[in-house]
């Protein structure tokens, strides 16, 4: 079986693989373990792709998330196949039900949510991550787009983005009220308090801006520009949280005006929120497993 850490070429590691390659303490040796054992089973079910190996010494995050997501849904009981070459990442076959999923990982990049107050007003900033997750789904819609236009991903087939925040280790601030991928999604603003009244609430943001004042929409799923996804899994798993369960912290929110919708507990694990009109009023049902 071949070696998922090997330092014997001279290229660019990533810090993250480079330290567990090389790091003695019982932690890195646990974690070296964990990982090698993942990445025999993607051998062994034949999910490797040609350059994983590759991929994953230079960018840690984004492989690894697809090499951890793609086995533990696998051990989950789900059909599991992934394609070589121009596809979505993950395809699961359910009955005659073909569902893709294109993972995705959220860097660092600069800045942080900022806590803003006054003596009457509280407001939580967290325009940043948002427009981290929007530059994400942007990017992988394209991709998506084009496997429709190919005739990899067929007219019924069923799309979601997993996308992954470990990399971002999001404060609890930024995830207080709504779940941040529903406020990208659905244009739900950030939690205000007052505190002369004593209530909270949310505005309504149909736009966050980057630091050039470009204006970034943040209601994706209130209208049928992206029906063809038909929702977005959210996980803050982190690669150092080699204990942690895939169900926990996984979240799947519909996409209310997606062409081909999932049907409601298919996945059964984790939140799930489904959205529905109600008096002309968007909500969520929420749903735990």
């Amino acid at each position: 079986m071949k070696e998922l850490f090997d330092l014997s070429e001279t290229v660019n590691y990533h810090p993250a693989y480079e330290n567990i390659a090389l790091e003695k303490s019982s932690l890195a040796i646990e974690a070296k373990s964990f990982f090698q054992k993942l990445y025999n089973k993607y051998v062994e079910l034949n999910y490797e792709e040609n350059n994983f190996l590759d991929g994953i010494k230079k960018q840690w995050h984004p492989r690894v998330w697809e090499l951890y997501f793609t086995i533990k849904l696998m051990e989950l009981g789900f059909d599991i196949n992934c394609p070589k070459g121009n596809a979505p990442d993950v395809k699961i076959q359910n009955d005659n039900q073909i569902i893709w999923i294109e993972c995705a990982t959220l860097s660092k990049g600069n800045g942080a949510v900022k806590e803003c107050d006054d003596d009457v007003l509280h407001t939580f900033n967290d325009e940043d991550y948002i427009l981290r997750i929007t530059s994400t789904i942007t990017s992988k819609y394209k991709q998506i787009e084009n496997h429709r236009e190919s005739g990899v991903i067929g007219s019924e087939d069923i799309v979601l983005i997993a996308m992954n925040t470990g990399e971002l280790d999001l404060t609890e601030i930024a995830q207080m009220d709504f779940p941040l991928i529903q406020k990208a999604l659905y244009g739900i603003g950030s939690m205000t308090y007052n505190f002369t009244t004593k209530e909270v609430s949310n505005q309504h943001r149909l736009n966050v801006k980057k630091s050039n004042n470009v204006k970034i929409k943040t209601n994706y799923f209130a209208t049928d520009e992206y029906e063809n996804i038909s929702g977005i899994i959210f996980s803050d798993w982190k690669s150092t949280e080699i204990s942690k369960k895939l169900t926990e912290g996984f979240e799947l929110t519909h996409n209310l005006y997606a062409k081909n919708k999932l049907r409601e507990g298919f996945f059964k694990i984790g939140c799930e929120y489904m959205p529905y009109i109600n008096d002309n009023l968007g909500e969520f049902k929420k749903l735990a497993y």
